[in-house]
């Protein structure tokens, strides 16, 4: 441990902040062109890697040199698109002998952690295989149950994105860290800091940062760009600004920058984001993210993140899991249908209100996808049966529906729903929607 920390509870340093592709030029140099990789050196000397993209490199050669060998690494994937697994080719201590390197990674996805870790260093993609490398390599899949690390609380979150992502709260003392990148937000209400949230999805991420000294979140996209981006997994500074304010943390790093922008867009995109923060009375501290900076954070002794969590411990599946679909269009129960159909689901298919909370009470679904306006119950109405019934009183719901209105987001959670999608709907955002239900409720 360097001594610089001995000043603080956390240490972090950013290494990758771009997204999607590393974009080194003369117009990224200040920000930065590689992906996603964020250290965090805790007081008692444990090393978290958040996200392994191209900045991996320099950090592990960073980490060959300054720690102990053998050195002992935990590294935290939010998931596994390539932008954040670029680097673990080329992640030096991943090639020292006794040196100790353990994955982590969502449970749940459609593949196991390791052997979806393996095939970029398939032999097709790369000269040196997984099971190759002389480190000892771990892999660990996690839900939303909090663990240890060292002296950290590790509590991970399900984010919204095109397949399963988990953000994290990283907890060493009184200081905490937020790690919320490659996330979109839950509805595509404009959301203004001091601003009122309505969605369950938003409202439980703002309970996740809430009072943490640093939040990294996604802003990849500027409020110009993002209609065209929406269902593409990502968010603008004005979410995360809104997050961060609603949450009262300490300092948000806009994070994830798309490769298209230069650093002179990148201090706009900061200059924007602190106006929109500027009427309120205790604004976060906003800046974006810089390959080299570090930041030591002391804390205040909060007690950290207290919101729900669903903690099940994880069994096999004793048959497939089974999602209802109850909508009266046939067009769209095709399409929930073929956007489901890969993740060998047992669908079953209402076409009314009434036909819904019969088959929800008799075949006992592990989740509904639920449209509004249907004949002879309305979707508002069926979830707030179901809701009366012992059986169905914890049925994952997800609203699904034409309805995008304020009035009728907040009417859907009133009536119990567990998630509200407006459509149209992209099949990736459906899929991994239903699948992080799945996992909450221990299912996957």
């Amino acid at each position: 441990m360097e001594d610089g920390n001995r000043r603080g509870a956390v240490l972090v340093r950013f290494w990758g902040t771009r997204g999607s592709i590393p974009v080194p030029s003369r117009a990224t140099v200040g920000y930065g062109g590689n992906t996603a990789c964020v250290q965090v050196e805790t007081a008692g000397g444990a090393q978290i890697i958040l996200d392994c993209g191209t900045g991996a490199r320099e950090l592990g050669l960073h980490l060959c040199t300054h720690l102990p060998s053998p050195a002992q690494v935990s590294l935290l994937l939010s998931h596994t698109h390539w932008d954040h697994i670029q680097g673990i080719p080329f992640f030096a201590p991943v090639y020292q002998e006794g040196s100790s390197v353990t994955f982590y990674g969502a449970r749940g996805m459609n593949r196991q952690l390791g052997e979806l870790l393996a095939a970029q260093m398939d032999s097709s993609y790369f000269p040196v295989r997984l099971d190759q490398l002389r480190a000892e390599i771990g892999h660990r899949e996690v839900g939303e149950a909090a663990f240890q690390i060292g002296d950290a609380l590790i509590q991970p979150r399900y984010l919204n994105h095109t397949t399963l992502c988990l953000g994290y709260r990283i907890t060493v003392g009184g200081a905490s860290v937020v790690y919320a990148t490659d996330h979109e937000p839950y509805t595509h209400l404009a959301l203004r800091p001091g601003g009122e949230v309505l969605h369950a999805g938003d409202l439980g991420l703002i309970a996740f940062a809430r009072d943490a000294d640093l939040l990294i979140h996604d802003a990849q996209y500027s409020d110009d760009e993002y209609p065209g981006k929406i269902g593409w997994g990502h968010s603008t500074a004005r979410y995360a600004a809104s997050i961060a304010a609603a949450a009262h943390v300490k300092r948000l790093a806009l994070f994830h920058h798309d490769p298209a922008h230069s650093d002179e867009f990148l201090d706009r995109h900061v200059e924007r984001t602190r106006e929109l923060l500027a009427d309120l009375q205790a604004p976060p501290e906003v800046f974006a993210a810089a390959e080299g900076e570090e930041l030591r954070l002391a804390g205040a002794g909060q007690a950290g993140f207290r919101g729900e969590r669903v903690q099940v411990a994880a069994q096999p599946a004793a048959r497939r899991p089974r999602v209802l679909i109850a909508d009266d269009n046939r067009l769209i129960v095709r399409m929930i249908q073929d956007a489901l159909a890969e993740d060998g689901y047992e669908l079953l298919v209402a076409n009314d209100g009434e036909q819904a909370v019969s088959r929800a009470l008799a075949e006992r679904p592990d989740l509904m996808i639920l449209d509004v306006e249907m004949p002879r119950a309305t979707g508002f109405e069926v979830c707030a049966r179901l809701r009366r019934e012992p059986d169905a009183s914890q049925l994952p719901v997800i609203m699904l529906t034409s309805l995008d209105q304020p009035q009728d987001m907040a009417r859907g959670f009133e009536a119990g729903v567990s998630d509200y999608i407006t459509k149209p709907f992209t099949r990736t955002i459906l899929r991994a929607r239903v699948r992080s239900w799945l996992v909450r409720s221990g299912v996957v």
